[in-house]
Parts: C-alpha cells; structure tokens; sequence
C-alpha cells in the first residue's frame, strides 16, 4: 500500500510513494507521470522523504537501505537526475516556495543548499546540534530548520542563523 500522498502546490501534479516506489499523476486527467524507483538494482531501499517542487517539475527523493542513504532530485520535464546526497546521510528535503532551492536536511547537524536551475550546491548550513529533523522555506526565502528542539531561521542561505527559539 501506498504511505502517503501529497498534491503540489499549484495544484497540477500528485504523488504518492511507499516502501520503494514514487509515482506522480497529472491532478487534472489522472495520466501517470512517471513511476520512480530511485535504486531499481537495490530491491531493498526504503524511501525516507519525498518532496515535490511547487510547480510539479521536480521531484526530490531520499532513500535508505543498509548500507547507504543518499537523495536526489528527478526532473519530470526531461528525466535527468541531479544526486543532492553526500557521505552525511540525508534525512529529507524541502524545496523553496519558488522552487529555484532544495534544502537536504542531513544526520550530521547540517543542511546542504542546493540550487535547482542549473543544479548545483551553493552552501553547508552548519551549527545545528544534531540531526536535522526538519526543515521548511518561508514565503520570504528565510529558512527555518530544527535539530535536538532548537528551532534555527537562517536568511537567503547564510550559514549563521539570524535567531534560534527554544
């Protein structure tokens, strides 16, 4: 069965994803976008986190199995993936309200900002106190992210944040 389902923010595209599978549907016709399996050589990947930019053209996957956990971004326009995971073990994404950045949410107390058009890593947040469970874009392109029940908010990408709630 499936595990989740999420409509895009315009409202044109769904996905739904379980264990190893992420499909993404047309919301007008129902017509099936793509069906994605991020590892099909790895039977036994578990997908951990699944984003879909706010104009359904992206699509950010991050997955896990025994031995490595990675994340990456799918353009649905034309097939190319772009890999967004290191050696720090991604946990999640989130993508900016604009959808031109992906936040990657890592185990090791740190985000890694990447730019979507062209794809490439622009910064390393750092100064979180652990794992970064979760983080999202403001509607201002500030970022607000939590590690260890510290809530951070960082401005336009800087690596020092501008405030932290307790």
């Amino acid at each position: 069965g499936w595990n989740s389902v999420v409509l895009c923010a315009d409202g044109s595209r769904l996905f739904a994803e379980n264990s190893s599978v992420v499909v993404v549907w047309e919301s007008a016709d129902g017509s099936e976008v793509v069906r994605h399996h991020p590892r099909p050589n790895r039977p036994k990947i578990l997908v951990r986190d699944v984003e879909i930019g706010p104009f359904g053209r992206r699509l950010a996957v991050t997955w896990a199995d025994r031995d490595i956990a990675t994340s990456h971004v799918l353009d649905l326009e034309n097939g190319e993936i772009y890999p967004t995971g290191s050696s720090e073990r991604p946990v999640g994404t989130d993508f900016s309200r604009d959808g031109g950045t992906l936040a990657v949410r890592m185990t090791v107390r740190n985000i890694h900002v990447h730019q979507t058009d062209p794809p490439r890593q622009t910064a390393v947040l750092e100064g979180h106190s652990g794992v970064v469970s979760d983080a999202v874009y403001l509607d201002d392109g500030r970022l607000v992210s939590i590690s260890e029940g510290v809530v951070h908010i960082r401005a336009g990408g800087r690596d020092a944040p501008i405030g932290s709630l307790m």
